[in-house]
């Protein structure tokens, strides 16, 4: 049962969304049909100019997609969109049905396509560290005593308990050797072992919805 009243309340929401995303194409279609005659060339540039009639049909535009709650429509004005380069308009406005289609397809790519924002999240991943340490620890010569890898990995763990913000590697290990006779034969061991500390993460920067 849940699971058809979560269809159910799906297929409303997605309805909902694609009726709100026509009634906006239809009010940009009625704008850009009506706007074309009301637009000229800002001189020899590629700059197009809204008279002051126009902008008040764009501003009203925009008013009509915010009620229907196109989040892109908060972003503009006509002051936004009358004076910069919009070079697919400035070579059509001598085509008017050239004109409307473009106007059309223009306000369509900006106010109703999602812009979405890249930014650096924990969950993107980290790309490098900012800060980067490196240092060893010596065992000194030992007659048996703990392994070098049981060793290398008490110092490590160590370390990174009195820096738990650090990401505490292993990078090598070895281990030296030497006898001695007194007057028997014994054994000796040394283990040394590199660490690197890295701390300061930064994240990998890609687009994403939830970018603040």
């Amino acid at each position: 049962m849940k699971y058809l009243i979560l269809m159910f309340v799906t297929f409303i929401s997605v309805n909902a969304l694609a009726n709100e995303k026509a009634e906006a194409l239809k009010h940009i279609a009625s704008f850009a049909d009506s706007i074309c005659g009301n637009l000229s060339h800002a001189g020899a540039t590629s700059k197009v100019e809204f008279s002051g009639e126009a902008k008040a049909e764009f501003n009203n535009l925009l008013k009509k997609l915010a009620d229907l709650g196109i989040s892109g429509s908060g972003k503009y004005s006509a002051s936004d969109f009358s004076g910069v380069p919009h070079a697919s308009l400035a070579g059509a406005l001598s085509d008017q049905r050239k004109c409307k289609r473009e106007m059309a397809k223009l306000l369509k790519d900006d106010l109703l396509t999602e812009k979405i924002k890249s930014c650096r999240l924990r969950s993107h991943g980290i790309e490098y560290y900012k800060s980067t340490q490196e240092w060893s620890s010596e065992s000194g010569y030992q007659k048996g005593g703990p392994s070098r890898a049981s060793y290398c990995e008490a110092k490590r763990s160590e370390h990174a308990a009195s820096y738990p913000n650090r990401v505490v590697s292993l990078i090598s290990a070895t281990t030296s050797h030497k006898t001695e006779r007194n007057p028997f034969k014994q054994d000796y061991y040394n283990h040394f072992c590199s660490y690197k500390d890295e701390w300061d993460p930064i994240y990998k920067l890609k687009e994403n919805k939830n970018c603040p």
